[in-house]
């Protein structure tokens, strides 16, 4: 396995490298200039001497035993310059380097505080956050991202811990039923038919209800829905939804009122009509007895937004943020008189997604919600 070095000891090596390789140069060049300037340079015979200029431009006549001693002490003098130049050179180096990484070790020296308490965060400490320290703009950057990725990841665990509390209590209910069912039966000796009736029936409601939520769960999961967009009527689409509730609202007395133009949606016909009857039996199942429900829709621009406003129960306003949450239901509609399996607001907000368009609900407890979507309009006819 490759050893993975620091990135003080990376810095340090890049800057090391280019410290000798500079060092070198200007080393070499120095003794190289000063043989040059200063050297009184001979050929291997002894024939001629190449003088200073001022030597040169002398008129004095000089002992050629005088010279040769001299160019014997000026090579000595170039060893001696040459070897201090080394020297100095590898001494530079190595204090350099030395002041090089221990600068280096203190810039980076938030990363590593940063790095630790990175390491202590784990799935017992998803709530910690990074401590914002004085430093450079790349280290704040780093905090202020990894904060945020910890604020989705902390937001990712609670929803799943809630979904799972939630499927927990919506699969309990029908299970303990059938369960109930079953022990009865075994502690009569002798049920009655009516008592097989009465249990039969209970445990199909159970099953039903079990298979809706399974039904429903798969529709979440089923990652090509609304691949094919059309073009539909929007009034068309809303008003044999409600015509599908119209039992349901008459039973609890619930009057429906409608305004809708004749805008053409874009998305599945299938998809949009589920959304809408979620929508619509929601505000029937919520409402109150005797309650009404608005219908209306309004064209702008190359968008339709559709309102749907119930005069039920609403929510409080902690629960509004969670209504999408599989699962999910509010404190006042546990009560098994609601039947639903919670589920079918989360439906609504993937089919909004998927059919490109945005969904915001409003609620005040027990003055009613308002649910509204907005919807892209097709303004060239049908579209694939």
């Amino acid at each position: 396995m490759k050893k993975i070095r620091t990135l003080q000891f990376q810095i340090t090596l890049v800057v090391g490298i280019l410290l000798v390789a500079v060092s070198i140069i200007l080393t070499v060049n120095s003794i190289y200039s000063a043989n040059n300037y200063y050297g009184l340079l001979q050929d291997y015979e002894g024939e001629s001497i190449e003088l200073l200029p001022e030597i040169a431009a002398s008129e004095a006549i000089y002992d050629p035993e005088l010279i040769e001693e001299d160019k014997v002490t000026f090579a000595d003098m170039m060893i001696s310059f040459s070897v201090q130049g080394l020297v100095v050179m590898f001494v530079t180096i190595a204090v350099s380097l030395l002041i090089v990484y221990w600068i280096t070790g203190k810039m980076l020296r938030p990363l590593y505080r940063l790095t630790d308490s990175i390491r202590i965060i784990d799935e017992k400490h998803l709530h910690k956050r990074l401590e914002k320290v004085p430093s450079t703009e790349e280290i704040d950057q780093l905090t202020r991202s990894f904060n945020s990725m910890m604020d989705r990841l902390e937001e990712s665990f609670l929803v799943q811990k809630r979904f799972a509390a939630n499927a927990a209590h919506e699969l309990k209910t029908p299970l303990a039923v059938m369960k109930t069912g079953l022990q009865v039966l075994k502690i009569d000796d002798e049920p009655s038919l009516e008592d097989y009736e009465e249990v039969t029936d209970g445990m199909e409601q159970s099953l039903d209800r079990l298979i809706n939520t399974v039904n429903s769960l798969m529709f979440l999961a089923d990652e090509g829905l609304a691949e094919e967009f059309e073009s539909n009527s929007l009034g068309e689409l809303l008003e044999t939804a409600v015509q599908q509730l119209a039992g349901k609202a008459e039973e609890k007395k619930v009057s429906i009122y409608m305004q809708c133009g004749d805008s053409s949606i874009i998305g599945s016909q299938t998809l949009l009509y589920r959304m809408f009857y979620n929508i619509i039996e929601n505000a029937i199942k919520y409402n109150k007895e005797g309650g009404e429900i608005y219908v209306k829709a309004e064209q702008k621009d190359q968008t339709v937004t559709v309102q749907i406003k119930d005069t039920g129960v609403g929510m409080e306003p902690e629960d509004i943020k969670y209504v999408f949450d599989p699962f999910y239901r509010a404190d006042k509609s546990r009560s098994q008189q609601i039947q639903g399996s919670g589920l079918g607001m989360s439906i609504v907000k993937l089919i909004v997604e998927r059919c490109r368009g945005d969904i915001r609900i409003e609620s005040e407890p027990d003055a009613g919600t308002t649910v509204e979507v907005q919807l892209p309009v097709n303004t060239a006819g049908t579209e694939k």
